[in-house]
């Protein structure tokens, strides 16, 4: 299971790591955002994306932000770290709605993820490594629940510059006009 789905459950956490360590390998993989917490059908679960092997081949569709890092180098992880930030974003947003809704299992790829964003919103986030890019799509043309998700992962990618990648990563963003399908490089 959890390599093909990159959840993996506590059991087999303390299995892997032992009872008397696996607290402590948790935390480390949690505040070097290689692991987070996912809850979804009653059970406790964590997701680690960085053992998901397989590319994302279908279509990927939706309006399109497009987080350029094509000027310097965009390193392997720092895609995988803010999966484990939006998961973690997802579950507190679910909390603090105040609904009892079940979250759905997220679709995750190697270079692709669809995540519940908040409750009635998804989004899908796409790495293209060849182009050093990110893409955040978004279907709903909801320009408030857009824009809320751009600032969330635009702050999500300023915490992994700032406390993984010491703040050696650039980027530039664009933006997709929903009416022309142009894109504009947001300032």
């Amino acid at each position: 299971m959890t390599f093909e789905s990159g959840v993996t459950t506590r059991d087999f956490l303390e299995y892997v790591w032992g009872k008397e360590h696996w607290a402590f390998f948790l935390d480390l993989m949690e505040r070097t955002m290689l692991l987070s917490e996912w809850k979804f059908k009653h059970e406790q679960v964590f997701l680690i994306p960085s053992v998901l092997h397989q590319d994302y081949q279908g279509e990927k569709n939706g309006l399109r932000c497009i987080f350029d890092f094509s000027r310097s180098f965009l390193p392997n992880g720092v895609f995988q770290r803010m999966i484990c930030l939006l998961v973690a974003h997802s579950s507190r947003s679910y909390q603090k709605s105040g609904e009892m809704a079940i979250l759905e299992r997220p679709k995750l790829f190697k270079n692709f993820a669809s995540v519940d964003f908040e409750p009635g919103f998804r989004i899908k986030v796409y790495e293209d490594t060849k182009l050093q890019h990110f893409y955040l799509l978004v279907d709903d043309n909801s320009l408030t629940k857009s824009n809320r998700s751009l600032i969330v992962i635009q702050s999500m990618l300023r915490k992994i510059n700032s406390d993984i990648m010491g703040n050696g990563l650039s980027w530039e963003i664009f933006l997709e006009d929903c009416t022309t399908g142009e894109m504009t490089r947001y300032l």
